[in-house]
């Protein structure tokens, strides 16, 4: 029979935030608090939120443009963002501005063109670290 472990609260012995996690071959380990993701979203051509985590509200700057803000904090702008723009003619993707307190995307048609345009459904994802 499987055991289950209810609770409320992870510390780890160290330091309260830091806790390890040893990889199923045993040989690695990776550190639980880096691996999460700080912030993500999902929002429509408009930046209004379909469902998000450390996300307080949307900005449609311009045609393609689409701006954050987070609740809490990344501690610097140097994170990572894994970007998604949908719609049937786009191409590409780019960080418009990495800044600690909002996260930014730049939707554009086929890669070659670079010609900004609205997408139907914006994706984002945020990992670093919170101040």
């Amino acid at each position: 029979m499987a055991s289950i472990l209810k609770v409320d609260d992870l510390r780890g012995n160290t330091s309260a935030g830091d806790i390890t996690i040893t990889s199923e071959g045993g040989s690695a380990t990776q550190s639980l608090q880096q691996g999460l993701a700080k912030a993500w979203l999902d929002c429509n051509n408009d930046a209004s939120l379909n469902d998000s985590l450390n996300i307080a509200s949307g900005t449609d700057n311009s045609t393609g443009n689409y701006t954050h803000s987070l609740v809490s904090s990344m501690s610097s702008g140097d994170y990572s963002q894994v970007l998604t723009c949908r719609a049937a003619e786009l191409g590409g993707v780019r960080d418009v501005v990495k800044v600690t307190g909002s996260i930014s995307v730049g939707c554009f048609t086929r890669a070659d063109s670079f010609t900004v345009a609205d997408a139907d459904r914006v994706t984002q994802s945020v990992h670093g670290d919170l101040a």
